[in-house]
């Protein structure tokens, strides 16, 4: 295996990866048993949201830590910590027992995508830093 794959296959990104799986299926999940939420299935979304989070949380700090840092891998990580934290917040808008506005819920369906482009970008500029 070459030093990029050794990367990119650590456990702190297998993991991420995991987190972000179960993200996405417990999310298509709720949407499809819609309301009440299940009380399980809310509860590993919001669990395996906040996983998600603070892996790349914890890998951006490690790499800023090594210095040497690229602007495309800062641009790029903070897009997807801005997206996760828009993904939060609509997601909290989202879970009250109330009528929900349309923006929140078309954001939290269209944004996952652009936060786990951001993310998979993000960790592969990581891992091909550290190569």
């Amino acid at each position: 295996m070459n030093a990029l794959a050794n990367n990119l296959f650590t456990p702190r990104v297998i993991y991420f990866g995991i987190a972000i799986v179960l993200t996405l299926i417990s999310g298509a999940l709720l949407s499809f048993l819609g309301r009440p939420l299940n009380s399980l299935v809310f509860t590993v979304h919001k669990l395996s949201a906040v996983a998600a989070i603070i892996l790349i949380g914890l890998s951006a700090r490690n790499l800023l830590k090594m210095g040497d840092v690229h602007l495309l891998y800062l641009v790029v990580t903070a897009l997807a910590g801005l997206f996760l934290l828009i993904l939060v917040v609509s997601g909290a808008m989202l879970s009250f027992d109330r009528p929900v506005p349309q923006m929140p819920l078309k954001i939290h369906q269209i944004l996952p995508v652009l936060a786990l482009a951001a993310s998979t970008l993000s960790i592969y500029l990581f891992a091909a830093s550290r190569s």
